[in-house]
């Protein structure tokens, strides 16, 4: 814990004296951390072969260095928020506050959240995901898109590729 720790101090250290600890850099190394977790599903996904077209790609030790990656973003990303040492630019973690992009990304990840932890019926099923898309919407409106478009668009997509024989 304590290499962990330093070495999250030390990351800390260099970002402040190259990037500043704005609300915008804080809320960047928030989101480091959303980035490494994709890593370690990607790694965890490789592991299993859960990829037909891909097969296996990784190895159990592959996932646990995105794992150690995960702590050493977490850590970081902990010790640059308000109140962990030295006050963050601006009064809020991004311009905002709750309604700002971090906020509302967070909103969307608790949706996910709540919509994976629980054992549903199929009218909280649909209550949970019409949350999960609501969250969706109010994370793409404010990157100046039509949500509705980007939505149906991803959408098809998926359609696309999960229709017809697996690949190979």
């Amino acid at each position: 814990m304590d290499d962990v720790t330093a070495a999250a101090r030390a990351a800390v250290a260099w970002l402040d004296a190259h990037n500043g600890r704005s609300p915008d850099e804080v809320s960047a190394r928030v989101g480091k951390v959303a980035e490494e977790l994709g890593e370690v599903w990607a790694a965890w996904i490789g592991a299993t072969g859960q990829n037909p077209r891909k097969g296996h790609t990784h190895t159990p030790a592959d996932v646990a260095d995105e794992l150690a990656d995960v702590a050493l973003a977490a850590a970081t990303a902990s010790l640059s928020l308000p109140g962990s040492g030295r006050p963050a630019a601006g009064s809020d973690l991004v311009d905002g506050g709750a309604d700002g992009f971090v906020g509302v990304l967070l909103r969307l990840t608790a949706a996910v959240g709540r919509t994976a932890s629980a054992r549903l019926d199929d009218e909280d099923t649909a209550a949970r995901l019409a949350d999960v898309i609501g969250a969706a919407r109010a994370a793409i409106a404010p990157l100046g898109l039509d949500p509705d478009t980007v939505l149906a668009g991803r959408a098809a997509t998926v359609r696309a590729r999960f229709s017809g024989p697996a690949p190979r």
